[in-house]
């Protein structure tokens, strides 16, 4: 989990190429951007940072977290009070940050709904502002207006992109082009025609060709991918022979029907075998377990295959979306299986809306034509 962390880090350094990090559902994207976040602008690293998420509530509450990190984390509060010691007297209200001075200069912090100023403090030894001073961090839905966003002569420097996919967009290929068109057009155009914006995007695929899917495959992308499980167990499905970990589930499962607590039996079974079912095995986080139900990193990942099933647990924890097979055959039978009986011939529909006609032109022996009829129902009849 580290080296997320780490890619973050240099990626807000970096505005020559925009940067995505693919991580497995449930480990900590979010929190990871808003750990960078506060890092840049307690160190002067970046001055506007912008953080996009799904919608306006995610964002505010995003916003909330950052702020409430600023005042509530002793470490932080030890380590940068030029930021923490002038929030926390202010108070969050408007009035507070307005009249507030700090040796007798004004901080000018503010904090909205969807943004936030950090205050502006001269450092008595160097007689110069600290590097926070004056930083501004705003918070906005994807589908917010993005334009404009200019405070003084500070334009956002740094755009984090989180978690933006919700299962409407992820399903409807026409909405995920227009996401990366607005996404490539409205906000890595923030910091103006002069500067290149520095970008970071978070993302857990959804389904094939979806947001993170398109972006993944985008060559003016760096993108790095971080699965829940980077390696299998070696029993796993091993020669297609029945495995110890299949074992484990079918227990689990039994004890579940029974009205049993399933994992005290699957513990128990887990602990007797643990050498062999975790042999090879290695998965992205071992501390990433519910410690009243589970036993290591490794048994969380393979329960969370075998309650959601491979397909979901492939897309969303391994971002290996499985191919979607769309094609079937067109059978005798699934024909005759539409036919409406006791229909005469050449009957169209009661009350019909729309009965197209076409003619094909087929020069080895003439023309064949075909109707068929529709109800305001889209029922159809093929009168001939």
């Amino acid at each position: 989990m580290e080296s997320i962390l780490w890619e973050m880090d240099i990626a807000v350094g970096d505005s020559s190429v925009p940067y995505h990090v693919r991580v497995a559902r449930g480990h900590g994207k979010t929190s990871d951007a808003k750990v960078i976040t506060k890092k840049a602008v307690a160190y002067g690293q970046r001055r506007f940072p912008v953080i996009v998420a799904a919608s306006a509530d995610n964002a505010k509450e995003i916003l909330d977290d950052l702020y409430h990190g600023f005042i509530d984390h002793p470490a932080f509060v030890q380590d940068f009070p030029e930021i923490s010691i002038p929030l926390i007297h202010a108070g969050g209200t408007y009035q507070r940050a307005l009249n507030q001075t700090c040796f007798g200069k004004k901080t000018n912090s503010k904090k909205a709904s969807n943004a936030l100023v950090l205050p502006t403090i001269i450092n008595p030894k160097t007689r110069k502002p600290f590097p926070s001073s004056g930083a501004v961090i705003m918070a906005v839905g994807f589908e917010s207006g993005a334009r404009g966003m200019v405070r003084m002569s500070q334009r956002p420097d740094v755009v984090f992109f989180d978690d933006l996919q919700t299962d409407d967009l992820a399903g409807n290929e026409g909405r995920v082009l227009a996401a990366a068109a607005k996404l490539k057009k409205t906000f890595l155009g923030l910091a103006g025609h002069r500067k290149k914006i520095a970008a970071i995007m978070t993302s857990t695929p959804i389904e094939r060709n979806d947001l993170s899917e398109f972006f993944a495959k985008d060559k003016g992308w760096k993108t790095t991918t971080h699965p829940m499980i980077i390696s299998w167990p070696t029993c796993y499905h091993k020669d297609g022979v029945r495995d110890l970990w299949e074992e484990y589930n079918d227990l689990f499962q039994v004890e579940k029907l029974e009205g049993r607590k399933p994992h005290l039996a699957a513990n128990r079974f887990y602990r007797e075998n643990r050498a062999a079912m975790d042999e090879g095995a290695k998965v992205l986080n071992p501390h990433n377990f519910d410690r009243k139900t589970e036993v290591s990193g490794i048994q969380h990942a393979m329960n969370l295959l075998f309650r959601d099933g491979a397909d979901a647990f492939m897309c969303e924890y391994q971002m290996q979306p499985p191919e979607v097979e769309a094609a079937f055959e067109i059978t005798a039978q699934l024909i005759l299986s539409r036919v409406r009986k006791g229909v005469p011939p050449n009957t169209l529909p009661p009350n019909c809306v729309l009965a197209p006609v076409a003619t094909d032109i087929n020069p080895g022996y003439g023309l064949t034509t075909a109707g068929i009829g529709f109800d305001i129902n889209l029922t159809g009849l093929i009168p001939f």
